[in-house]
């Protein structure tokens, strides 16, 4: 057998204690791994729950999407219906005040927007518009140039004031 030198006996024990403290180091490293492994683990249930919550709302909701496409294509369907009805009774069809109120503001917009440098502020517009009411519901007749002459007759003026609003 051979003999060992003090020297590589020092050497021996030097690596040694390197070796150690490394192993302290990666045990520690270990075991904050471990820790962090078992938060996350236990975050990712509710997270998982979660995700299947949203899914199960998201397909109820492009369920609920589809259905209104389909009644909103329905509903269309029977206003160009009602719309061809209208125009065979030479009548012309009653909008309630929101779409009257929609058709204004677009006019105004309209305006705004091809009118380069300027901005329509202070002014009148008078609409001649005829009433009606279906059903419970009461509406404005906006007269197109073929209505037929007995609603073009019939007529009433109405004054909308436009002015800026207050700064």
């Amino acid at each position: 057998m051979s003999e060992i030198s003090p020297n590589d006996l020092r050497k021996l024990l030097v690596e040694n204690a390197t070796l150690a403290e490394r192993l302290e180091v990666s045990e520690a490293d270990r075991e904050r791994v471990i820790g962090a492994w078992g938060e996350l683990k236990g975050e990712l249930e509710p997270l998982r729950e979660r995700l299947e919550e949203v899914r199960a709302l998201l397909a109820a909701a492009e369920k609920r999407a589809d259905s209104l496409q389909e009644e909103r294509n329905s509903l269309s369907e029977r206003l160009m219906m009602a719309d061809a009805q209208l125009r065979d009774e030479e009548r012309a069809p009653a909008l309630p005040p929101s779409e009257v109120s929609a058709l204004v503001n677009r006019f105004l917009s309209g305006l705004d927007s091809q009118l380069s440098g300027l901005t329509v502020r202070d002014g009148e517009m008078q609409l001649k518009v005829g009433f009606e009411k279906v059903g419970q519901q009461q509406g404005f007749v906006v007269p197109t140039p073929d209505s037929p002459p007995e609603l073009r007759e019939n007529l009433h003026t109405i004054s909308v004031r436009l002015a800026r609003e207050a700064d």
